[in-house]
């Protein structure tokens, strides 16, 4: 052992500035720059930095971020590594190694966990990466579209053969608040069953008018912009209609645009015959009718006309005055 460490002083390199032994003449070089007065600049970022330790730490950093690969680089190396297994391929870790790996991540809070999309950008980008078909490879989107028809298969296949398997399926879905899903004739007896409830229910006139309403709101945007004109014409001139075609009400099933508010059964209807049949202002007042109420049309030949107001105002004011002398015959006779 003695003998060993003489040997060992004899071959150790000793710097001249401040006597510190060194092992290798490489260890001694670098430790000599250390005494060196003279600072090192950096021709990428124009820093000055100490030779050795610091000026080695930040080579590494400075050039990692100022050479970047070009598109056109890291292209060529997709291309080169094309078609080649990982090197990791069809390798796995051992039950060892997988028990101290869970260990180590014990107790550990994801860097995720409570963020999404709308709060953090990370998160967003990400799951937009991630969802964009553009991302993915044509092998990925294969590969994809294989495994799920493959667990498709498999769940069929163990659904229709397993009743143990079909009943944990049925009670998970029953505890998550989904309804189950039924197949074959289990669907067809459902159709039915669906079908004849809702005929039921249809009778019911609270049911059928939220229904309809619903409906309609969910149709197209109100109002439309010929009936937004009749709106304000009405509040210009207090004519006494007011909207109700977002189905506010109903009348034989159907949704009138304006209804009278001077407790007469008078109706008005805006359209666009383009998007009507021509016997439309024939059925739809029939309809009215049934209910005892009394309807005009205006459609886009009022409506979009340059004397617009003019025109509807008129028509409007007459409608009224009609049906008022139309009562007094009615109370004379």
């Amino acid at each position: 052992m003695a003998e060993f460490e003489e040997r060992n002083e004899e071959t150790m390199l000793t710097c001249p500035t401040c006597h510190r032994s060194f092992n290798s003449l490489r260890q001694l070089n670098s430790h000599k720059m250390v005494h060196s007065p003279k600072l090192i600049k950096c021709s990428k970022c124009g820093g000055l930095f100490r030779p050795g330790k610091e000026w080695f730490s930040h080579l590494n950093t400075c050039f990692h971020s100022h050479n970047r690969l070009s598109e056109e680089t890291k292209r060529k190396i997709s291309l080169a590594h094309k078609g080649k297994p990982t090197w990791i391929k069809g390798k796995h870790h051992s039950e060892d190694a997988r028990r101290r790996m869970s260990l180590a991540m014990k107790g550990r809070i994801a860097w995720n966990k409570g963020l999404t999309k709308s709060c953090d950008d990370r998160v967003r980008l990400y799951s937009e990466k991630l969802r964009h078909p553009k991302n993915w490879s044509i092998e990925g989107k294969e590969r994809l579209k294989d495994n799920i028809r493959k667990a498709n298969e498999a769940f069929k296949i163990n659904f229709a053969s397993n009743s143990d398997f079909k009943e944990r399926v049925i009670e998970r879905a029953r505890e998550n608040g989904s309804k189950f899903k039924p197949t074959g004739k289990a669907l067809e007896e459902f159709r039915k069953k669906v079908s004849a409830t809702s005929k039921m229910r249809w009778q019911e006139k609270v049911y059928r008018e939220n229904t309809i309403r619903a409906i309609l709101r969910g149709l197209v945007k109100r109002p439309t912009s010929f009936e937004q004109k009749i709106i304000d014409l009405c509040e210009k001139y207090s004519l006494p209609f007011k909207y109700v075609g977002n189905g506010a009400v109903i009348i034989n099933y159907v949704n009138p645009d304006f209804i009278a508010t001077n407790n007469k059964k008078l109706l008005i209807e805006t359209y666009c015959s383009f998007f009507h049949p021509t016997n439309y202002e024939e059925k739809r007042s029939e309809r009215f009718a049934k209910c005892g109420y009394k309807t005009l049309f205006l459609n886009e030949n009022d409506i979009e006309s340059e004397k617009w107001e003019e025109i509807c105002l008129n028509k409007i004011r007459s409608f009224v005055e009609g049906n008022k002398v139309l009562e007094r015959c009615i109370s004379i006779g």
